[in-house]
């Protein structure tokens, strides 16, 4: 059996992400004109308002390329083929992104380990939203939270979550108010106030409003719970009064 040796700068053009210039991280390839590109990248250029059309070709997109809608599916898809390929191929990158991943916690002081999933089960008590998927981390402020028992460390409620973008801020205040709760905080949805980049946000901004007009950063979202009525029991940062700040 003959082995074919290809040299990878050969190989490089079919698999490089046109708007990064790197390899394709998660590839998402559109439809009609099977143009790829990296799932960050082209989510980006779409919610940015960069452009409405394929960068590649001009391909004009419809209202929901990423979610589509009841009678249209979405336009862009994740290829499961191209990204098969780059990971045989390009093994290393995995380990990379492992690095970075670790890096980017370890810049937070914030262990992943100890955040909590989403499960959009039938026991959720928001609506099931369509769109592609948003990391967000919420820390508590060092504030006014009210425990029905020891008051719990701030890192064991501080959470990592993945929600789709379509999800709004009343839906995260819903699953603050059911999380808080197994940790012995009780908190009514009238309460709770989150914060993004120090502003307030309604209950009716969604995650992809948040990312595309605040945010606008690749990075998982950060934000900042609290309780607003400060008459509450106040639970100690993490270590104590004089320990680090929560956030």
């Amino acid at each position: 059996m003959h082995k074919l040796l290809v040299n990878t700068t050969d190989l490089n053009p079919h698999f490089i992400c046109t708007l990064c210039h790197g390899y394709f991280r998660q590839p998402y390839t559109i439809r009609e004109c099977i143009h790829t590109f990296c799932k960050s990248c082209i989510f980006k250029y779409i919610v940015s308002g960069v452009g409405n059309q394929c960068p590649i070709c001009q391909l004009e997109f419809g209202t929901y390329p990423l979610s589509g809608t009841k009678t249209k599916p979405p336009q862009i898809v994740q290829d499961h083929v191209m990204e098969g390929l780059v990971k045989k191929l390009f093994p290393q990158l995995d380990l990379q992104d492992k690095e970075d991943e670790e890096q980017f916690y370890a810049e937070l002081e914030f262990d992943p380990r100890n955040g909590s999933a989403v499960t959009l089960g039938k026991d959720a008590k928001f609506k099931r939203m369509g769109g592609p998927l948003v990391k967000i981390i919420m820390r508590p402020v060092k504030s006014t939270l009210r425990a029905t028992g020891d008051p719990p460390r701030s890192k064991d409620i501080t959470f990592a979550w993945e929600l789709p973008n379509k999800n709004r801020v009343s839906d995260l205040k819903l699953c603050l108010r059911k999380f808080l709760s197994r940790k012995n905080v009780v908190m009514d949805l009238g309460e709770i106030q989150i914060r993004c980049k120090d502003k307030i946000l309604g209950k009716e901004h969604s995650l992809q409003f948040i990312q595309r007009t605040m945010w606008k950063k690749d990075a998982p979202i950060q934000m900042e719970y609290r309780r607003v009525d400060a008459t509450s029991k106040t639970l100690e940062p993490f270590g104590g009064p004089d320990a680090e700040r929560d956030i």
